[in-house]
């Protein structure tokens, strides 16, 4: 409670704090378990984010479905949903996200939020672009997406 933990957030990340020391308890699992499930998911990861890849990774956190108003969530197909959560990519391919450029920033068009630098691709060519895809969503759904990259020196979207 005192960390308040919640989907990629805590009071650490709202107050600029830096955890530099952390002491786990962890339970004993069944390796050969623990290795197939890391397999898959850095095989999944490397799907995504292809070696060599120079991407913050997503741009916009996914929703918590049950934060919205009904009104909001009647936009949304519930088969959309997942484990509670709208991704954010969904909503931005819905507004035409993938593939899009600006400068030497693309999405991906695998995956609308993914935003790559092709090669001298700025700062502000980032914020450009996920800025207009944060207002196509908001126009069309009424959805504030949350940036999940920290923008440092740049203004909020909203």
């Amino acid at each position: 409670d005192q960390c308040g933990f919640g989907y990629r957030d805590s009071s650490f990340k709202r107050n600029g704090l830096i955890i530099s020391e952390v002491t786990f308890q962890l339970e004993k699992g069944d390796p050969e378990k623990l290795k197939k499930e890391a397999d898959e998911i850095l095989e999944k990861r490397l799907t995504k984010y292809p070696k060599g890849i120079k991407c913050p990774g997503s741009f916009f956190k996914n929703i918590v479905a049950n934060t919205l108003p009904e009104e909001i969530l009647e936009k949304i197909p519930r088969e959309k949903i997942v484990y509670g959560k709208i991704p954010a990519g969904v909503l931005l391919e819905e507004v035409g996200a993938k593939g899009d450029k600006l400068d030497g920033i693309e999405i991906a068009p695998y995956h609308a939020n993914l935003f790559i630098n092709n090669g001298g691709g700025k700062a502000e060519d980032f914020y450009n672009l996920a800025k207009k895809y944060f207002e196509l969503v908001y126009q069309k759904f009424g959805i504030e997406l949350e940036p999940e990259v920290q923008l440092i020196n740049l203004l909020p979207f909203s």
